[in-house]
């Protein structure tokens, strides 16, 4: 089952999940949320069942303010990237 809430915690999407992964649902689901809630998303937090490489490359042409899409380790670069957009927003 995978659901999208609000900062008030209202479930704005749901979907279940037959034979797919978190990370193979990823672009969908953000292209869903964009387009349903274009101009009023600022901020898109994922945990890290939600990455790929694919999907960050994707994620990062997204126009939002703020993205967390993670690993469960991550490097020094992608330290500097998260500090960067924090800085930016």
């Amino acid at each position: 089952m995978l659901i999208a809430t609000d900062q008030f915690n209202f479930m704005v999407h749901h979907q279940v999940l037959v034979k797919q992964t978190d990370s193979g649902v990823t672009k969908d689901l953000a292209d869903s949320l964009t387009n349903n809630f274009l101009n009023q998303m600022a901020s898109l937090s994922l945990d890290k069942g939600f990455y790929s490489k694919l999907n960050k490359q994707y994620m990062d042409t997204l126009s939002l303010l703020q993205l967390c899409l993670k690993r469960l380790s991550q490097t020094k670069k992608n330290r500097q990237h998260d500090l960067k957009i924090a800085q930016d927003s």
